[in-house]
């Protein structure tokens, strides 16, 4: 158990994921993290922020879902799933003082680097007008009102940040180390390196949504917490944790099933991943669209990833687009 002097916030971040499975577009992991009251660093934030954050959508227009992405958000036949991934997510980020009017200026604030990534992919160029379906006005309401029942409670959002990985980055990853799932973890760990340094010197909570079947993930914070003293707290088929201390700093990371279920800040992170995504298919969908007159958008998943494909694969060739830079080998 992290103990601190009741007048020092401890942060409890949150990571996780989406698009790993797909053959079509980035894959994106991302990280959410909260400073709260040290005596509340392990109560459940959707008790404290209740009445304006809730776990599920609800019909009362002054509350916020705040969830697991796949449960809000049902693909691309539902406008509304969208619509609550964003109300989430931009409402948040208006609580942290950062409006995003576009998809730019979403990426300035939660990936930068993804700014000057995304010039060597043609169909990631465009921008996208934000909100694209949740009310301007509505967005304002709601940001204002979880920013009041954040400071109240003494809770408030002190980063959301994203890994965007492009196809090309992502077949280069998978071929250096030759297993998907290992490459997983190496991107992850980038999150949880960001983290470590940007709260340097704080106790934190980081909770991660389980990667795959992994059980044992020792080896890969000792490599990234080097010099540190480490303790397995435990290690099950559903639950991983661990507890790292550098002086008088100490970090608790686990590794859970269903996190994003379990804690506020993973699910927040699963959100900003799944809206992020979806934005880029859009641009995805919408130049090949150009090129392809009347062929279906797909969400790049196998089995409609490989109809959309073979369908652009005609201008693909013409482009002179490598196979590599749209399509992922695993």
């Amino acid at each position: 158990m992290i103990r601190v002097p009741s007048d020092k916030p401890i942060i409890v971040a949150g990571v996780d994921e989406a698009g790993f499975g797909p053959v079509l577009g980035p894959l994106l992991v991302c990280a959410s993290a909260f400073a709260a009251p040290a005596h509340a660093a392990r109560a459940s934030m959707w008790k404290m922020l209740s009445g304006t954050v809730t776990r599920k959508v609800s019909k009362k227009a002054a509350t916020l879902a705040i969830g697991d992405s796949k449960k809000l958000y049902g693909g691309l036949k539902d406008p509304k799933g969208l619509q609550r991934l964003e109300r989430g997510v931009l409402a948040l980020l208006r609580s942290a003082g950062k409006e995003a009017r576009n998809f730019t200026e979403l990426l300035h604030h939660v990936c930068p680097a993804a700014i000057e990534h995304r010039t060597s992919y043609q169909w990631y160029q465009d921008d996208i007008e934000l909100p694209v379906h949740a009310g301007a006005m509505d967005l304002a309401l709601i940001s204002n009102a979880v920013s009041s029942t954040m400071k109240r409670t003494g809770i408030s959002l002190e980063l959301l940040e994203a890994q965007t990985v492009f196809e090309g980055e992502f077949n280069s990853l998978v071929r250096r180390t030759n297993n998907k799932s290992t490459t997983m973890l190496d991107i992850t760990s980038r999150l949880l390196s960001r983290l470590a340094t940007r709260f340097a010197g704080m106790n934190m909570i980081i909770n991660v949504d389980r990667q795959g079947g992994r059980e044992h993930y020792l080896p890969a914070l000792e490599r990234l917490f080097d010099g540190c003293e480490f303790k397995i707290l435990d290690e099950s088929d559903t639950f991983s944790a661990y507890r790292i201390r550098r002086g008088e700093t100490v970090i608790e990371v686990t590794f859970s099933v269903g996190a994003e279920n379990l804690h506020l800040p993973v699910a927040l992170a699963s959100m900003l991943a799944k809206y992020l995504r979806e934005l880029w298919m859009m641009l995805l969908n919408k130049w090949w669209a150009a090129k392809v007159p009347g062929i279906a958008p797909t969400a790049g998943y196998h089995t409609d990833g490989g109809r959309f494909y073979e369908l652009i694969s005609p201008a693909v060739a013409s482009l002179g687009v490598p196979h590599d830079m749209i399509y992922r080998s695993r």
